[in-house]
């Protein structure tokens, strides 16, 4: 059982003012050391004793816990779960809650330093250069909040960040910001408990049908390239015939050379090892007669096929591209509009509607069809399809236009001469 109490009050004669006092051993002190506390009258005194008895009654040692001071804080705290109407909380695991919350927030890090590790693992992991450009883009955008700690970062700062943006972006933006905590979360950090944008939506996009090139531009791109710069044909025939990856500047087409092309060895086909695929992972894909021509007869009229089919990525890359794709104009006779990753979409396009869903699914390199739902055309013909597999240097009655015949996209035939009546 705890000591009685029995301080008594006591009179120092010596002194004009407060001369009442009450000596406080360490066992009960607010300090953990002897005090005396002063009192300019006896009832002042002895309310005091008063209310140190039944701290001690209440509390035992721990009285010394609830000083005057302390006693005012923990009756303010009560109200307030009184008004909430959470008096039945008990104020110690509420205290509790939030020093381990404190904790947690002391041992996280800024948004900026989580931004720059996050991109740091992108980078190590060989992402694509747009990929981390458009990391640091969403990291600039969250500038207003860098300095502030993982934890202080509610949904509502989130979307503050992304208001006024097209939905599109909006999804894209929020999809990158939920990437960036996830990764805060795993792996051992630990400086999040919760994803503050998991709280915020995506709008929902009716998308419509992808764009993709026809056969009949396909075709003419091939005969501009020729015309224009030959050395690339055995690159576009790559990019339109074989689903390569486009990037100009560290995509799958500017990493492949002539040794991942196996022209006589077996199946004719390309090899593309995990070493520069976008995956990670080795990719095979069909030469059909149409990249297998194409190829060959770039072989046979004078090209070299060593080394990488693109000397010189980058924007040098991207304008001798450019150059070819907006060199033809259309109806309105504006250049042809550029479709972002528009040959991947347009190989895809015409394998699945010429052969098979999973044929394409397969060697794009695909982990399931919803991501081919999103990037193929699903209403093309089987005569377009047929028609843009039978591009050849040669090219077949189907693809020329309507009227006068135009020479060959070889350039190796002359339309035969009108006989006289």
């Amino acid at each position: 059982m705890p000591r009685e109490f029995k301080f008594e009050i006591r009179k120092d004669t010596t002194r004009n003012t407060s001369p009442w006092w009450i000596d406080i051993p360490p066992r009960y002190s607010e300090t953990g050391r002897r005090q005396k506390r002063f009192f300019k009258t006896l009832d002042r005194a002895k309310g005091e004793l008063q209310s140190l008895k039944a701290r001690v009654a209440n509390h035992g040692i721990s009285s010394r816990l609830l000083g005057a001071a302390f006693e005012e804080q923990a009756a303010a705290a009560l109200a307030l779960l009184k008004e909430a109407g959470l008096e039945n909380r008990q104020l110690v695991t509420i205290v509790a809650d939030y020093i381990e919350r404190e904790r947690a927030r002391t041992s996280s890090v800024t948004l900026l330093e989580c931004f720059k590790s996050y991109i740091g693992r992108a980078v190590t992991d060989k992402k694509s250069d747009e990929h981390i450009r458009g990391l640091k883009a969403t990291m600039k955008l969250c500038e207003p909040l860098h300095a502030r700690l993982l934890p202080d970062i509610s949904h509502t700062d989130v979307l503050g960040l992304l208001d006024g943006f097209t939905r599109s972006t909006h999804n894209l933006k929020l999809r990158q910001l939920r990437a960036v905590f996830n990764y805060a979360m795993e792996g051992g950090r630990d400086w999040l408990s919760a994803n503050p944008a998991d709280k915020v939506e995506f709008f929902q996009i009716k998308l419509g049908e992808p764009e993709i090139y026809s056969p009949k531009q396909v075709a003419e791109f091939f005969e501009i390239c020729r015309e224009k710069d030959r050395d690339l044909i055995p690159a576009l025939t790559l990019l339109f015939f074989c689903g390569v990856r486009p990037d100009h500047n560290s995509g799958e087409i500017t990493k492949a050379t002539w040794e991942h092309i196996l022209l006589e060895e077996g199946d004719p086909r390309v090899e593309l090892p995990a070493a520069i695929t976008k995956t990670g992972r080795r990719r095979t894909i069909k030469l059909r007669s149409a990249p297998l021509a194409w190829l060959k007869w770039w072989i046979s009229t004078g090209g070299t096929p060593e080394g990488a089919l693109v000397a010189s990525p980058g924007e040098p890359f991207k304008k001798r591209l450019y150059t070819v794709l907006r060199s033809k104009t259309g109806l309105d006779d504006k250049p042809v509009k550029r479709i972002k990753d528009g040959t991947r979409k347009t190989f895809a396009s015409y394998l699945a509607r010429a052969e098979t869903k999973d044929a394409a699914i397969k060697e794009l390199g695909h982990s399931g069809a919803d991501l081919l739902d999103r990037h193929y055309r699903s209403d093309v013909t089987a005569a377009e399809a047929e028609a843009f597999w039978s591009i050849l240097p040669i090219a077949p009655e189907i693809l020329m236009p309507p009227g006068p015949r135009k020479k060959s996209v070889a350039g190796d035939e002359k339309p035969p001469a009108k006989k006289k009546p």
